[in-house]
């Protein structure tokens, strides 16, 4: 409700470390895995990737971009003008948001923490009425008894 009624969410972009732009404001601070975030190791002098999954890492989202630290210590993010398509998946345990860019490989976010971008890049992507009426948001949202 304060994504749609534009209230401060009390989220704040300190932990990440973003500078914000002078319009732009904070909506979420959520915990979420980012595919191409793959934990490397040192092998003979060369960084080579684990076996591990991307680790979980706090994500900023805004009403400009999706934006996070990543694991080489540099911001990592996405403006939302530059993003044409949009795929949520909010079943237990395969939570998943998937953005596309055009002509890039999409990027994928996962994890429990992950229904907070989903509203926010269904919002920001398809305007406030999507949030009712998005199927991809159907999990979350609150059913009335008939």
């Amino acid at each position: 409700m304060a994504l749609y009624y534009d209230r401060d969410t009390g989220s704040r972009p300190f932990r990440v470390g973003v500078v914000l732009d002078a319009d732009e404001g904070v909506w979420v601070e959520t915990p979420l895995c980012f595919s191409p975030d793959v934990p490397t190791t040192t092998v003979h002098g060369k960084r080579v990737p684990t076996l591990r999954p991307p680790e979980r890492r706090p994500w900023l989202v805004t009403n400009h971009r999706v934006v996070a630290r990543l694991g080489d210590d540099r911001l990592h993010g996405w403006r939302w003008e530059h993003i044409v398509g949009c795929r949520v998946d909010l079943t237990p345990g395969r939570e998943l948001v998937a953005l596309d860019l055009d002509c890039q490989t999409p990027l994928h976010w996962s994890g429990a923490g992950v229904a907070p971008l989903a509203v926010a890049a269904v919002y920001r992507l398809h305007g406030p009425l999507a949030i009712i009426e998005h199927p991809g948001l159907a999990l979350i949202r609150l059913r009335t008894a008939s």
